[in-house]
């Protein structure tokens, strides 16, 4: 049996070119992890919104809570064993629901991976008010693993 891992990240619209950095290196990930023949279930971060206006930010909360009942679904319906969930995140604002979705995971089991996209992690952190200390410390401790360009997380 192939090892299997649940992939959550932003691919953006498929049938587009990728844009920005992170819908890029997403798919050239998934596309890596598909030369190593792993079993890949994606699940899909919800697609942006084009701005912040009242409808589209009521939108866009609507699109991120429908985004962690299909997470949450797709692992309880989810093979557990020698599997992963690996998800690509951003921190910054986004720590909040990130660590959710790490929660989640680790509820069910699963070893998870948590890949930090985007850069500047450390400034983030050390500019960052106590709630968001709090989390991003939570979400890096409860990974299995995380990956990070550039320099390592001190905590």
């Amino acid at each position: 049996m192939k090892n299997r891992i649940y992939f959550f990240a932003n691919f953006g619209d498929w049938s587009k070119i990728p844009f920005g950095g992170g819908e890029v290196g997403n798919r050239r990930t998934l596309a890596l992890l598909k030369k190593l023949n792993y079993d890949i279930v994606l699940i899909p971060k919800y697609i942006r919104v084009n701005d912040h206006s009242l409808i589209n930010s009521i939108e866009l909360l609507f699109k991120i809570i429908s985004n962690i009942f299909l997470f949450a679904k797709t692992l309880i319906n989810g093979q557990r064993k020698g599997a992963i969930v690996h998800i690509a995140g951003f921190y910054g604002i986004m720590i909040y629901f990130e660590y959710l979705l790490i929660a989640i995971a680790k509820v069910l089991h699963y070893k998870v991976i948590y890949e930090m996209r985007g850069g500047g992690a450390n400034k983030y952190y050390e500019e960052g008010h106590f709630l968001y200390k709090f989390f991003f410390k939570r979400a890096i401790r409860e990974v299995t693993k995380y990956f990070l360009k550039g320099k390592k997380i001190f905590l």
